[in-house]
């Protein structure tokens, strides 16, 4: 697991789930840099910006049970010998 550090969103090219949420807090504004390591996201604050509602858009990202937002189906596998 590699570091993943942005200063800006110009830095965010790519569309893995970490460029998702750097982009997605920047577009929040009030945000100097985000950090993101495994699980652990580190958000640097402009002066006199709060976090409010930084925490809704990560847990947001990740629910699937919302009005309107089609549950995703895992299918299990076939069986070996066609059974």
């Amino acid at each position: 697991m590699g570091h993943d550090r942005f200063t800006s969103p110009d830095q965010i090219t790519g569309d893995r789930p970490v460029d998702d949420v750097a982009r997605r807090l920047f577009e929040r504004g009030g945000v100097e840099a985000v950090h993101i390591n495994s699980n652990v996201i580190t958000v640097t604050l402009g002066v006199g910006t709060t976090s409010t509602g930084m925490k809704e858009i990560i847990e947001g990202m990740y629910t699937f049970y919302l009005p309107g937002v089609p549950v995703p189906s895992f299918e299990a596998p076939a069986a070996e010998g066609g059974e």
